[in-house]
């Protein structure tokens, strides 16, 4: 995402962690291209813990997928160090010592989560994976930016 913003917000009358996350920016390599993303979710740390591991997975299923070459073993290192470092540094994030602690893992995460999506994206653009066989990635890459996003941002302003 280039220029994007997140926002969550909590529902009135909900408990728990129910909210709504809305993300607006423009779609990376289409200049023009606004997107807003709105994810309604109700999940605690566990279920993200899980989430996130399994998105480890499936980079790593998908990495190791890939055909045998110079340029598909370098993105298949990459994408499985930075996939599994998502799902590390939430781990990290949620046992944090303090709020600052928190958002500087998850800001990692942050991070870790678009550079996966950089490197799926190049393997596209390389014509070595087809956009239809990444999609779902994609959007999950880009549903957890904006979880993370949010959780940075309303982490920073309860800081203040």
């Amino acid at each position: 995402m280039v220029g994007s913003h997140a926002s969550i917000g909590r529902e009135s009358g909900q408990a728990g962690n129910r909210a709504a996350i809305s993300v607006t920016g423009v779609v990376r390599g289409q200049p023009g291209r606004l997107f807003k993303l709105m994810i309604d979710y109700c999940m605690d740390a566990n279920q993200l813990q899980d989430r996130t591991k399994t998105f480890a997975h499936r980079c790593v299923k998908l990495a190791v997928s890939l055909p045998k070459g110079v340029l598909t073993r370098h993105i298949q290192n990459q994408a499985i160090r930075s996939s599994t470092s998502v799902a590390a540094n939430y781990r990290a994030a949620c046992l944090a010592h303090s709020k600052a602690a928190f958002a500087s893992k998850i800001s990692i995460v942050i991070e870790e989560v678009d550079e996966t999506a950089f490197w799926i994206e190049f393997l596209v653009e390389e014509g070595i994976l087809s956009r239809e066989k990444c999609e779902k990635l994609l959007s999950e890459a880009k549903e957890l930016t904006a979880i993370f996003i949010a959780s940075r941002k309303t982490s920073q302003n309860n800081n203040q």
